[in-house]
């Protein structure tokens, strides 16, 4: 049986220690500042691989914590799963907290998350709004909605949505992996993240929706705030070499069979695939226009 006040937070790390350290120091000072409350949060790092001491430095400076080791193939979602069916077995929690090593969370993100889950019905997942590190103010995602009818997908930021709109808790379709807390009961119901077919990317998108369709609701919280470092994030097409690799690369959110996977399970069957083609076209003549734009003379009166 779960025990209602324990919390795993799952971190799945490989390599980046600096990372870790910064967002290990984070999580201890949240705690500590929420110690009063009646919640334990216990901490899984899901290692898979690293070669940068990473273990070594855990266990000497977070005893406490529990480091599951990986041979490098798990990625994100395999890590995840990992952590889920480690914490099953030690701990019984009766939420996941899913979280990356390029987080650093707000001082009172505990306190905060602990005063919600008291009034949170079980049929619901919590995300966080996530900050960019290097302009803390600008909003990097609250999630996003996705309309399977037309296959578009948008993320709620401060790009794409008024400041207002987000200073609201807002129903979202989707989340990422940082900063949400999942119950017990979406995994029971929806199962574990699809490691097979979404290894890295797409993992918590695909999670989401099957939970949204199983009935859990899905609420993104402006006072969970986190920020995250996009600095090493994703993989980026610098050259040419490197965007047909975007089309195969797991660390590509362009990976071509992934996102093939995705529409057919999560768009319509024909006006879905629009939301597709167009994300591509998007993609290919944006990286066209930008080596265009390279070739061009830069003199003001070079065409005359």
């Amino acid at each position: 049986m779960a025990k209602p006040n324990t919390i795993a937070l799952l971190m799945p790390v490989h390599n980046g220690l600096a990372y870790t350290r910064r967002t290990l120091d984070s999580i201890a000072k949240s705690l500590k500042n929420a110690e009063r409350h009646r919640y334990e949060v216990r901490i899984v790092v899901i290692d898979d691989g690293s070669s940068d001491n990473t273990y070594e430095w855990i266990h000497a400076n977070y005893p406490k914590i529990i480091v599951i080791r990986g041979d490098g193939n798990l990625w994100w979602s395999g890590s995840v799963n990992k952590g889920i069916r480690a914490a099953e077995e030690r701990y019984t929690p009766a939420y996941y907290l899913l979280w990356n090593n390029d987080l650093v969370m707000a001082e009172e993100f505990f306190k905060c998350l602990f005063n919600l889950i008291g009034a949170l019905p079980s049929d619901t997942i919590l995300t966080s709004t996530v900050y960019y590190l290097n302009d803390p103010k600008r909003v990097f995602s609250m999630g996003g909605w996705f309309n399977p009818i037309s296959g578009v997908a948008r993320v709620v930021n401060t790009r794409s949505c008024r400041k207002e709109d987000m200073n609201r808790p807002i129903d979202v379709d989707w989340f990422g992996g940082m900063g949400t807390l999942i119950p017990v009961s979406a995994v029971g119901t929806v199962g574990y993240f699809d490691e097979k077919q979404f290894p890295q990317y797409k993992g918590d998108f695909d999670f989401a929706l099957r939970a949204k369709k199983a009935g859990f609701r899905i609420i993104a919280h402006p006072d969970l705030m986190v920020w995250n470092d996009t600095s090493q994030t994703g993989f980026a097409a610098k050259n040419f070499s490197g965007f047909v690799k975007s089309f195969t690369d797991r660390k590509s959110q362009y990976n071509l069979v992934e996102n093939i996977a995705f529409y057919r399970r999560h768009a319509h069957k024909v006006f879905g695939w629009y939301g597709f083609a167009a994300r591509y076209f998007r993609y290919c003549a944006g990286f066209a226009l930008r080596r265009l734009s390279r070739r061009l003379p830069r003199s003001g009166n070079a065409f005359f």
